[in-house]
């Protein structure tokens, strides 16, 4: 069975995610951020161990 993904904005960084979550007053809203930052580090994580040598 083949896993398919979703696309994620690439103008916001998991850093500025957790910025935007940390000013948000709405808690809601908040924990999508936290959760859209933890996917994006988590990512970025996979793509430094598949090519070492990028950038990512």
């Amino acid at each position: 069975m083949e896993r398919k993904g979703i696309i994620i904005r690439s103008d916001f960084n998991a850093q500025q995610l957790r910025g935007l979550a940390s000013h948000c007053r709405d808690g809601n809203q908040a924990r999508r951020l936290l959760s859209l930052a933890a996917v994006h580090a988590a990512d970025a994580q996979s793509r430094n161990k598949e090519y070492p040598n990028s950038g990512f």
